[in-house]
């Protein structure tokens, strides 16, 4: 995940080493759907890639979620001390 202070895009970029189209397409609908209610995605003060790996589509939803909501968290933390440095 890649993140940058914004006005709360989300972009999901899918390898091709996923599978087919629509393979690649459910990967994106299930990182979607895993982002919403997570409280470091419903702020929009980031700029957000996603990129879903092939292990993306043999893992459960909840396991995204978990995933998804550490690394929002080790972003906004990120984010927190670089604005407090400045």
């Amino acid at each position: 995940m890649y993140g940058l202070p914004g006005g709360g895009l989300l972009g999901i970029a899918t390898s091709r080493k996923i599978g087919s189209h629509a393979r690649r397409n459910r990967v994106k609908r299930r990182v979607r759907e895993a982002t919403r209610g997570l409280a470091p995605f419903e702020t929009a003060s980031f700029d957000v890639v996603i990129v879903a790996f092939p292990a993306a589509d043999r893992a459960s939803f909840p396991e995204i979620q978990a995933e998804l909501s550490s690394l929002g968290e080790r972003l906004r933390t990120q984010w927190a001390g670089e604005s407090q440095c400045s």
